[in-house]
């Protein structure tokens, strides 16, 4: 995997069999195509910020490695200062606003793993975030060949992410 990040971030931290984001990204070096499910594991120590996330994102393929990606779409685990808990399936495309295509409240407190997985089907995503299956037919990955990005933000946050997968 790459990283992008700020300089003053740094590097993941590699800490036993774990990558350790804090405020930066880590992309695939391999391109891969629908259908695939990913899976992964991703642990935030403690709430550091007012609200924060940790992202898997799809991609295109030609896009800049160490710039913020120009367009994508990602699964995020979100938080916010008042504690609510968000799954949710953001798109982005350059000179438009995000859409957000799905959004549910979910209970999870900080400190407890958070077991993902994300079917991608040319029929749209199937979201499987603990034992709760999210069935997203609109949320459709567009790209032909795309990259698979791990993000975390703040920077303040440290997010363990385990047992990355794709098959």
């Amino acid at each position: 995997m790459k990283w992008r990040g700020a300089e003053s971030v740094g590097a993941p931290l590699l800490e036993r069999d774990e990558v350790v984001l804090r405020g930066q990204d880590v992309r695939t070096r391999t391109a891969y195509s629908a259908p695939l499910t990913v899976e992964v594991e991703a642990q935030l120590e403690k709430r550091e910020g007012d609200a924060g996330f940790f992202a898997c994102m799809f991609v295109p393929t030609g896009q800049s490695t160490n710039a913020e990606p120009k367009e994508s779409m990602a699964v995020m685990l979100q938080y916010s200062h008042a504690g609510d808990s968000v799954v949710g399936m953001l798109r982005s495309a350059k000179l438009q606003h995000d859409e957000t295509i799905f959004s549910q409240r979910f209970a999870h407190p900080a400190g407890q793993p958070y077991r993902l997985s994300i079917g991608v089907t040319k029929a749209g995503l199937r979201i499987k975030l603990g034992g709760q299956l999210y069935e997203v037919p609109a949320a459709k990955v567009p790209y032909n060949k795309f990259h698979i990005v791990l993000s975390a933000l703040p920077p303040a946050d440290r997010w363990h992410v385990r047992d990355f997968v794709v098959r």
